[in-house]
């Protein structure tokens, strides 16, 4: 086995001091291939000349005997002009017709709309940029090639909410104001003790955050399938549950084909490079995330539902070279499992290495990740991907029998 390694050297993810102190800690995990990000935030689409220290990095890894791929996140690296300027056709659009342009997620993070060919664009051309940029590059991995997907619920306990009751109704839009931020939820339930006097039980609100149900989304997909909405709906709401009530499968297959569409053109734009360029791609296991600390089993066929990801047929009509899966928070029963699933609808041998996080929340020992090793070996993995070298830097760990 040989292990890869998710390397940022952005504020707060405890970069290297440099590449020597990063190629021994390489030698000790068994990491072979490091997931570069080469391009944070907005910087990726400027064209800017490449950063000498950085690839004076690349070209010590390479030296080294690794393998360096250039990382950056396909669709949430966004052109900071392109939100200055409200470019509205080229952002995601939710399932209740907001678009995140207008309430990016976490009040920060923006991602962009796959169907629209300006999108597409830039995203090879981002790719292709940076292989030039670094040519020590082995190749291109691509994160959030995917739809966000996140169904949020909160309850308010209203027994003392008064008078204020009267104004909320089913489907009321309700905002959190925090700062200059806002994201807006919606009355999902209302749950009275009396009307008069208006004593309140219990208040649930919700937010269906999928995408994209912007216009041009919903006119490409009735213009494959061939479908008409009925003339009677008019809120983007109204023609998301009607999608999804009575295409619901052929939706998820068009999302994961826009993907697909995009991979495509990704690709084409690495080989354009070189043909020995590799094109891979970082996907999650389930939704939600983090599913088995909320008591859910993995469900791998989510990927597809709930993010677009298909990615195991995308792996057999040859548009990846390997795959990264995000399989974190899981036991190492799970973990192993996992793998094996994930392992048995690839076709052939392309690579797996299965991602395992580290954090604060989840400090997993050196005998914990010896175990972790172990359940991947058996399960099938070319290797783990650890995510990220900031959080696996300090822990006193050398790789040993287990590979």
């Amino acid at each position: 086995m040989k292990n890869a390694v998710w390397l940022y050297f952005r504020p707060g993810f405890n970069p290297p001091a440099g590449p020597g102190e990063f190629l021994a800690w390489a030698e000790r995990f068994g990491v072979k291939i490091v997931l570069l990000d080469c391009f944070p935030g907005a910087r990726y689409a400027k064209k800017a000349a490449p950063d000498q220290e950085l690839a004076r990095f690349v070209q010590a890894c390479a030296d080294g005997g690794l393998e360096v791929h250039g990382l950056f996140s396909a669709l949430t690296s966004v052109p900071e002009q392109w939100i200055r300027t409200e470019r509205r056709e080229l952002f995601c659009v939710d399932y209740h017709g907001i678009s995140v342009l207008d309430e990016p997620i976490a009040g920060r993070r923006y991602f962009l709309d796959p169907t629209s060919p300006e999108v597409v664009d830039l995203v090879a051309a981002t790719s292709r940029h940076i292989l030039e940029s670094y040519p020590a590059l082995e190749g291109i991995q691509l994160d959030f090639i995917r739809y966000y997907h996140y169904h949020s619920r909160f309850t308010v306990l209203a027994q003392e909410l008064g008078h204020t009751l009267s104004l909320l109704a089913e489907g009321s839009p309700v905002q959190l104001v925090v700062g200059d931020k806002r994201v807006t939820f919606f009355l999902e339930q209302k749950d009275m003790l009396y009307h008069d006097p208006p004593l309140g039980k219990e208040l649930h609100f919700h937010r269906q955050f999928s995408y994209c149900f912007c216009s041009r989304c919903i006119e490409e997909f009735c213009r494959r399938q061939g479908a008409v909405l009925p003339a009677e709906l008019q809120s983007t709401q109204e023609k998301a549950e009607w999608i999804l009530g009575h295409l619901g499968e052929a939706w998820v297959h068009f999302r994961a084909q826009v993907l697909e569409d995009l991979l495509a053109e990704v690709r084409r734009a690495v080989k354009g490079v070189g043909a020995d360029k590799e094109l891979s791609i970082t996907v999650w296991y389930s939704s939600p995330y983090g599913s088995e600390l909320v008591g859910r089993a993995a469900d791998l066929d989510s990927a597809v539902w709930d993010f677009g990801q298909d990615w195991w047929r995308w792996a057999e009509v040859g548009l990846v070279d390997f795959v990264c899966p995000m399989n974190y928070w899981l036991t190492t029963e799970s973990f192993q499992m996992v793998i094996a699933k994930q392992r048995s609808r690839l076709k052939g041998d392309l690579p797996l290495f299965s991602g395992i996080l580290r954090s604060p929340e989840h400090p997993l020992s050196g005998e914990e990740l010896t175990a972790y090793l172990e359940a991947a070996r058996r399960a099938g993995a070319a290797g783990l991907c650890f995510f990220h070298y900031g959080t696996w830097r300090d822990l006193d760990w050398k790789v040993g029998k287990a590979r």
